[in-house]
């Protein structure tokens, strides 16, 4: 199914819905199910029963009348069910120029309100805080089914989908504010909640990896007026498989040097055949960009220095899987990230966490491929254990921000990286602007530290055992020899500049020892970014002394 009939399917459905009879002018019964459906250890609305209480039947056949005649979508039956007040209607089939392409095996259409409809068609009101009307109460597909897929890159398929409570505001269609077009589309409705079941999307395109998404609980709860209250999914999985065709098109991307290493016995590791990736559950929360949305209804651009402008909200993934063929390549009990504060479009603190993970790389590698399975055992990297965490902290007011990112990986290495910069006061930063500096921030932020370590215990040991195997020599003896090379390679360089001696010695002396590795800038006063743009654009053989960089390393 193209992404125009996923469209138009969503938007008949909601055509089918806002054209229903209800002689009843009260406001209907609340019935939502999204206070259930955002707490994620809870089953799905759509997995349970549903009953709306005070329910009229639905006159189908006129609610298809409102519809242009050529898309207008036929059915099997249309019956009141009064035991779950419901119109249901069977075998529901969707058309368009090129024939059927949608067909819904059973939809349940609940509290629908033509007055309501009435109400936003003729409402002279143009507010964008005009009062909205709540369309229907619930609608139910069931055997949700693409046809005529054969000539389409993307099908999709579901056993059964929601749609829980629809309002929209008067005057919606009839009339436009000056803004922006989707601004406009976001602040027109809220959607109490969307469920699906065994949802499954594939996309497939000549040259290139098939792609497919499936979940058997997949909710998006509380949409509207720029916010999104939660999206939560149950054991989803996502699957990326590579065909002969796309491992050759990927080839002809790299060029020829690249795809060398898709020929040896890397080519697991870079173009795996197939790579499925599971989660026991994602939730992502607290997604909220209604500052922003008021902006963009009136066509102004919000100022630099607004607060909470926009949220990301916080995203929480438990027991990752990343599977290999049948292997386990990868297992993170817990994943999280945090992004709820900013500045602008800036953010002022961004956390990321990575807890109990562990990487097996032999899964990566066909049984074929003995050697190369025996090195990554050797050196234990079928069962390597690690944590990871990332942080961007900035401060508006001082202009100080920082950046760090640490990674350990147990009998194997440990990383980290380090970054300031001072400078970037808002204030200062909005002036620029206003005085039409398009590189506002390259112009006042300055270097104030930059470090990165990396800690070895095996991983030069298995690089160079790998890259042996790669290039038909022993790893021992390559690793012998490079650093021969490195200083050899590196003598007509060293004359460029008094301190690339040391940093020749510093990099061979850590391939042949092992230890740390670090290298980090030692200036007594920042350095503007803008200087060192320039420099290493014009002048790069004088950054080492600009930023006055060390590379040393330690045994």
């Amino acid at each position: 199914m193209t992404c125009k009939h996923v469209f138009l399917a969503a938007l008949i459905t909601f055509m089918l819905a806002s054209c229903g009879n209800n002689a009843d002018r009260s406001e209907p019964e609340k019935t939502s199910s999204s206070a259930k459906a955002s707490a994620a250890k809870t089953k799905s609305p759509i997995a349970l029963e549903f009953r709306l209480k005070n329910a009229k039947h639905i006159d189908v056949d006129a609610l298809l009348a409102l519809m242009p005649e050529h898309s207008r979508p036929t059915y099997k039956s249309a019956e009141f069910d009064s035991q779950i007040g419901a119109t249901v209607v069977s075998d529901l089939t969707f058309h368009d120029s090129a024939g059927d392409f949608l067909a819904i095996e059973r939809a349940e259409l609940y509290g629908v309100d033509l007055e309501a409809i009435d109400r936003i068609k003729t409402s002279e009101i143009t507010d964008h805080n005009a009062p909205f009307e709540t369309v229907f109460q619930k609608i139910r597909l069931f055997g949700v089914t693409p046809l005529n897929t054969a000539n389409t890159a993307a099908h999709l398929s579901l056993t059964a989908a929601e749609i829980d409570v629809l309002r929209i505001r008067q005057g919606s269609f009839k009339h436009a504010n000056d803004g922006n077009e989707a601004a406009q589309i976001f602040n027109a409705f809220e959607l109490d909640g969307l469920y699906f079941q065994d949802i499954n999307v594939t996309t497939e395109e000549e040259g290139a990896p098939e792609i497919s998404f499936k979940a058997p609980d997949l909710r998006i709860v509380g949409l509207g007026g720029g916010k999104l209250e939660a999206l939560i999914a149950h054991n989803p999985e996502y699957l990326v498989s590579q065909s002969e065709g796309s491992i050759d098109a990927m080839e002809e991307r790299m060029g020829p040097q690249g795809a060398m290493f898709l020929q040896g016995p890397l080519r697991g590791l870079l173009a795996p055949t197939q790579q499925r990736t599971t989660f026991e559950r994602l939730e992502w929360r607290s997604i909220d960009f209604s500052k922003l949305l008021s902006f963009a209804l009136n066509g102004e651009n919000p100022p630099v220095s607004i607060k909470n402008l926009i949220s990301l909200g916080d995203l929480s993934v438990l027991d990752t899987k990343v599977f290999i063929d049948d292997n386990i390549a990868v297992h993170i009990a817990e994943s999280t990230l945090s992004a709820t504060e900013f500045m602008g479009f800036a953010p002022t603190k961004i956390e990321a966490l990575t807890k109990d993970a562990i990487y097996d790389f032999t899964a990566y590698v066909p049984a074929t491929e003995e050697d190369l399975l025996t090195v990554l055992r050797k050196h234990g990297l079928d069962n390597i254990k690690g944590n990871g965490k990332f942080e961007w902290i900035w401060d508006p007011k001082k202009g100080d921000a920082a950046l760090s990112y640490v990674t350990e990986a147990k009998g194997l290495a440990d990383f980290s990286l380090d970054f300031d910069l001072v400078g970037i006061e808002i204030d200062k930063i909005e002036a620029a602007i206003d005085a039409d500096d398009e590189d506002a921030i390259a112009s006042l932020a300055e270097l104030d530290g930059f470090s990165l370590k990396i800690q070895d215990e095996k991983l030069l040991d298995a690089v160079f055992d790998i890259v042996g195997l790669q290039t038909g020599m022993g790893g021992s003896d390559l690793r012998l020899t490079t650093p021969a090379i490195i200083r050899l390679s590196g003598s007509k360089i060293a004359k460029l500049n008094s301190r690339f001696p040391g940093y020749i010695d510093a990099v061979a002396d850590f391939i042949t020892d092992g230890g740390s590795l670090q290298i980090s800038t030692n200036t007594e006063a920042p350095v503007s970014i803008l200087s060192i743009t320039v420099a290493g654009n014009s002048m790069p053989l004088t950054l080492p002394d600009l930023l006055e960089l060390e590379i040393t390393h330690k045994e």
